[in-house]
């Protein structure tokens, strides 16, 4: 396996507690798949690193539906479920992204991320399940 399961990211030096995913969640967004490149709890925040495929461009802006839908939960929930992120827009074969959230109490054992279709937020297109002691990845559709 690979030391880099995602770009800047080196497992070896991030200092981060890291859960390789490396999935293709599917089709999120007409014509731009999703792939979850991984997970990092770096000590005070929960890190989500995925890519749109192919590329994002700065000129496809909001209005070419390309946008993440992803809802996170754990079996223990932090007091603040606030997230920040962002994603590259130089087009390309990817277009990588990272979501920052509010870290897990140390009594989480599960952390889980719901992701919807651009098209159809109302139904979940897939889940992503980590086990935080085993680091098992589950992939439900």
């Amino acid at each position: 396996m690979s030391n880099v399961p995602w770009p800047d990211h080196d497992l070896a030096t991030s200092g981060c507690t890291d859960y390789v995913v490396g999935a293709d969640i599917g089709e999120l967004a007409p014509g731009h798949r999703l792939v979850v490149r991984g997970v990092c709890l770096d000590g005070a925040r929960l890190w989500l690193y995925y890519a749109w495929m192919p590329g994002l461009t700065e000129s496809m802006g909001e209005e070419s539906g390309v946008w993440l839908t992803v809802e996170y939960g754990a079996d223990v929930l932090p007091e603040d479920l606030g997230c920040a992120g962002a994603y590259g827009t130089g087009g390309g074969e990817f277009s990588e992204g990272e979501i920052g959230y509010a870290l897990p109490p140390a009594s989480a054992r599960r952390v889980w991320f719901d992701f919807y279709a651009t098209t159809d937020d109302d139904h979940r297109a897939c889940r992503l399940t980590i086990d935080l002691a085993t680091k098992r990845v589950q992939i439900e559709r």
